[in-house]
């Protein structure tokens, strides 16, 4: 090797060496914050014989759609949380823990478009349409929703939260309201089968 081709090798291999130096290798811990809906406390048994429940794919605000918390600021501006997710997309998430709301309260085996694609052929359709699910700056959080059920007990109904609030800086308060909120939607649901 002549000093010409010596000197770019001998350049690049002390820019590895410098670059190398720049890493961190000290574990870190990831701040990153995942939280999922649902009850805490195990589904009952369902009787496989009865009637199920189908819980059709719900209908979700634009901006509720996502993994990623947010909030709306008094002007309308959303903001999206910092490092703070969903577990899953929002619409697989509320139908999900809608389903086991509604399992919960009324005794009865649900099963929904998540992750079940087609309803047994006896299962009694229930429709959720989220007009609003947001919380605001304020710590004010609003849900409004309208369920209908199908089948020979059809009913309909529209839920408005009322005292659901959050902390702001606290995420977990708002996973509280919502599931606070979806409970008594499954209350109302579940006093109509």
């Amino acid at each position: 090797m002549t000093a010409n081709q010596k000197l770019p090798a001998l350049l690049f291999s002390v820019a590895l060496l410098l670059a190398g130096g720049c890493v961190n290798l000290e574990p870190t811990t990831d701040s990153l914050r995942s939280f999922a809906l649902g009850p805490d406390s195990p589904l009952p048994r369902n009787d496989p014989g009865g009637s199920g429940i189908y819980l059709e794919r719900p209908d979700i605000p634009p901006y509720a759609a996502g993994n990623r918390m947010a909030v709306r600021s008094e002007d309308g501006e959303l903001r999206k949380l910092i490092r703070v997710l969903w577990a899953e997309r929002m619409s697989e998430g509320l139908a999900r823990a809608a389903a086991e709301w509604i399992a919960l309260e009324s005794g009865r085996p649900v099963a929904g478009f998540y992750p079940w694609p087609e309803p047994a052929a006896n299962a009694v359709p229930v429709k959720l349409r989220f007009l609003q699910i947001i919380a605001l700056d304020s710590g004010e959080v609003i849900v409004a929703a309208d369920w209908k059920v199908g089948g020979a007990n059809e009913a309909s109904g529209r839920y408005r939260s009322s005292g659901l609030v959050w902390t702001p800086g606290q995420p977990e308060t708002i996973v509280a309201a919502y599931n606070q909120a979806l409970r008594e939607i499954a209350v109302e649901i579940a006093a109509v089968l």
